[in-house]
């Protein structure tokens, strides 16, 4: 089964890390044969059993005659290749360090998705909840992504942002 990587980047001020709440959905959009389905929420944590396999996510576009299955796969994956190898503890994360490490574009690799019958066609900022952990260390969470974000971050006197979030879809 093909594994899809999704990949962000933004520009940011005051932003030590930032990524999608732990445990909660992803919203994207998947591809079959020209078919989209826009806007499906995988949750990781939900499993559904098909053929006696346990995914997070199961589904038929109009007209197959197979499901389609997609699982969200932890960072420590062997199927993912080594993908978050130099992520460290911040796998799942963005960060000014993580996106030194893996290039000059400022993308990361922030979730892998093992997929059956569909692709990952992309990735919606609009369904996203995302934790924001400022430079001095204090968190935002619920953080909606489908506009720029701007806060102030009392604690520390700093104002911080996300700006103009960009992803982009690779395989392994």
């Amino acid at each position: 089964m093909p594994v899809f990587v999704l990949y962000l980047k933004a520009e940011q001020e005051g932003v030590a890390k930032w990524g999608n709440t732990p445990g909660s959905p992803w919203c994207v959009s998947l591809e079959e044969q020209g078919e989209v389905k826009e806007d499906m929420f995988i949750d990781p944590s939900n499993e559904e059993e098909v053929n006696g396999n346990l995914f997070n996510f199961v589904f038929r576009f109009d007209g197959a005659r197979k499901q389609s299955t997609v699982n969200v796969l932890a960072p420590n994956d062997k199927k993912c290749k080594g993908v978050f190898k130099d992520a460290g503890e911040d796998a799942g994360w963005w960060s000014a360090e993580a996106a030194t490490k893996y290039g000059d574009d400022g993308f990361v690799p922030v979730a892998a998705f093992e997929m059956r019958g569909c692709e990952l066609k992309s990735w919606s900022k609009a369904g996203t909840r995302a934790v924001v952990v400022t430079e001095g260390g204090t968190a935002f969470e619920d953080v909606e992504l489908h506009e720029d974000w701007c806060e102030y971050d009392e604690e520390n006197d700093a104002s911080v942002q996300l700006l103009e979030v960009e992803f982009k879809v690779d395989t392994v």
